[in-house]
């Protein structure tokens, strides 16, 4: 689908918000306004994601004439998308779906689709990738823009091989899963299958030439990484059963970037193509998970991202691009500019400027002609509003961890303003970790005079493997038994007041608040879940029965063997336990999670019965991630409405 709308809108949108004041709930429950900003290889053309009627659309510019831009979406079924600039005239987007079919086994379940959609910039007319290939239930990760056929690229495919005929994710069901490569035509969206093994990953050069793949055998987790281009060559060889290591790209010599994210090797590496040495890519990133950034016309890792001071830090290994980011900073007066995307003569570009707490803003620098212009904001409804401040601290844990935390205290107070009703938020994943970056959902709860502490627990990433290795076994004990104790830690940094808090989460966030009120009721006036996880067992046994080794040896660390004994499961099992939740409880649900599947608060919404204290809310048609406005702002409203009964009666 496609539609114009006006260069000079989205600009007057962006200045406009400047001027806002407004702190409504309606502010932070928006969607994003725009993001993920790119820079076609010519520099013709600048494209952003925009949001419109609580769904992603990407806005098209051509900066040659300077006219309206093209608004390119997927079908409204189709949820959580990327887009890039692929060939000379044309746009991807890809989403993914959950469909009903019949399962091999009997019955229905939902299947798990990802798709890709190339829209012609010229005529606005779309085509689905591999729409003549059958079996696919993934079909969208481009493994080369193949420049020695500007007319096609090729795509690396998830593809059923063997088994029986389940469709989807139905890969449930059998024996292996193939990556096969296909060149498409990006006119037709027709494939040609160009190779299939059974392979776990290729590197490919921007050219089409497969240079290197890499190779998990799935019952030993045996990995080799060879070079394929010229003779065929074993570079590495080791065995990974939760993490394979992963091709990043090319170094500027022409080796392979590679990621291992355990190990003695735990790092981003140079593997030397000729002899099989592995070196530290960039000093002083030794031993340290980093994103790369790469070079999407060349394929050459020319940077990193990681956290620093936790905030985002772009680290430059292209020291032109440090240069650029750099001089844009100063032009702008602020400390760090994050590049994004640029042509490939480097004359156009895209970044963002973001602050601590802060929604981002993004810009265009066209370096020919000096000019620097604002291209929108993550959110512009609330600039110009003042935000509740964010902060980094730690507390000691009973056992004399220290725990890292952020906090968020009311919009427009400070410490000195205190003690304030308290929300305890732990952050999803949970091998993830809260930041000093925007936070849409704390920043809702601080509009409305709550602070809020984001615990990063033992087995939060980003702390360095020992730290999250703490973690491990412990997703239902000490993991939670840290959430608790920044309560304790809250009131005697003068933060929060006397009396219980509040625990609020999302998907692990959402269990872990649930467990924090079953084994501590004494600190929980409330609890807000969404979309929780209530029966880890079932959540072990659903990757088992999707064959999914990797996913599974990874959750079992954090969970434990899915054969432990009933007891020992019921334990860390709010459903089993639910006759001990007894602080007031909200439980919010899309119906269409594709991550944890809705029946898990379904689950405990029966067993708790009709408990007085309870509520459940259920959303149809909506994801994991709650992606709309109403669900968002209904989600928010309840919350406040119970936290205002819960906590305001204990403010002095």
């Amino acid at each position: 689908m496609i539609r114009q709308i006006s260069m000079i809108g989205v600009l007057t949108s962006f200045i406009a918000g400047a001027a806002a004041s407004s702190q409504s709930l309606e502010d932070f429950a928006a969607l994003p306004g725009v993001f993920d900003p790119q820079i076609s290889s010519d520099g013709r053309y600048a494209a952003i994601a925009c949001q419109g009627e609580d769904t992603s659309r990407v806005c098209v510019y051509d900066l040659a004439d300077g006219g309206a831009a093209q608004v390119f979406g997927l079908p409204e079924y189709m949820r959580g998308y990327h887009h890039e600039f692929v060939g000379p005239s044309h746009i991807l987007l890809s989403g993914e779906y959950t469909e009903e079919l019949p399962a091999s086994a009997g019955g229905v379940d939902d299947f798990w689709f990802a798709r890709a959609v190339s829209f012609n910039l010229e005529t606005g007319e779309a085509v689905r990738f591999n729409n003549n290939v059958d079996g696919t239930f993934d079909n969208r990760s481009i493994a080369s823009m193949n420049t020695s056929d500007p007319d096609t690229v090729l795509v690396e495919v998830s593809q059923r091989v063997g088994g029986d005929t389940g469709t989807g994710s139905g890969i449930r069901s059998i024996e292996r899963v193939a990556s096969a490569l296909f060149r498409v035509n990006l006119e037709s969206g027709r494939g040609r299958r160009v190779g299939v093994d059974f392979v776990n990953q290729r590197i490919i050069r921007p050219d089409g030439t497969i240079s290197g793949e890499i190779i998990v055998e799935p019952e030993t987790a045996d990995t080799l990484i060879r070079r394929v281009e010229g003779d065929e060559t074993a570079l590495y060889e080791g065995n990974h059963p939760i993490y394979p290591p992963r091709f990043l790209g090319f170094d500027g010599e022409g080796n392979y970037v590679v990621s291992f994210q355990i190990g003695e090797n735990r790092g981003v590496q140079r593997l030397d193509i000729e002899t099989g040495e592995l070196s530290i890519l960039h000093p002083g990133t030794e031993g340290v998970i980093l994103n790369p950034i790469v070079d999407r016309h060349t394929q050459v890792v020319v940077g990193l991202e990681g956290m620093r001071d936790d905030r985002p830090v772009q680290i430059w290994i292209d020291e032109g691009l440090q240069r650029d980011a750099n001089a844009l900073a100063g032009a702008l007066g602020v400390e760090r500019a994050y590049l994004n995307s640029w042509s490939t003569d480097r004359d156009v570009m895209a970044f963002e400027i973001a602050e601590a707490g802060k929604p981002s803003d993004f810009y265009l620098y066209e370096r020919s002609a000096g000019r620097v212009s604002p291209f929108g904001s993550e959110n512009p409804s609330l600039a110009g509003v003042q935000l509740g401040q964010v902060y980094m601290t730690s507390y000691e844990a009973s056992d004399g961890l220290s725990i890292p935390a952020v906090v968020t205290l009311p919009a427009g107070m400070s410490v000195d303003d205190g003690p304030f009703p308290l929300l305890v938020m732990p952050h999803g994943g949970p091998a993830a970790r809260d930041d000093l970056s925007y936070d849409w959902w704390r920043q809702a709860y601080a509009s409305q005079g709550f602070a809020v502490v984001q615990p990063n627990y033992r087995g939060s990433a980003g702390y360095g493997r020992e730290f999250q290795a703490a973690g491990f076994g412990e997703f239902g004990g000490r993991m939670i038994d840290d959430i608790v104790e920044a309560a304790p830690a809250m009131r005697e940094a003068g933060i929060a007041q006397d009396g219980p808090a509040c625990f609020v989460g999302w998907s692990y966030g959402g269990y872990a608040s649930l467990m924090a009120a079953i084994r501590a009721p004494q600190e929980a006036a409330c609890v807000v879940a969404v979309a929780p996880v209530t029966d880890p067992i079932f959540m072990l046994g659903r990757s088992a029965r999707a064959r999914a080794n990797a996913n599974l040896a990874f959750w079992e660390q954090y969970i434990g063997d899915r054969f432990m004994g009933s007891d020992a499961a019921a334990v860390i099992s709010p459903m089993s336990r639910a006759d001990e939740l007894v602080a007031p409880t909200l439980v919010f649900h899309g119906a269409s999670d594709e991550i944890v599947p809705v029946e898990q608060s379904q689950a405990l919404a029966r067993s708790v019965g009709g408990r007085e204290g309870f509520t459940y809310y259920e959303v149809d048609d909506v994801g994991h991630s709650l992606r709309t406005v109403d669900a968002r702002l209904l989600m928010l409203q309840l919350s406040l409405n119970l936290f205002e009964e819960r906590l305001r009666q204990n403010e002095p």
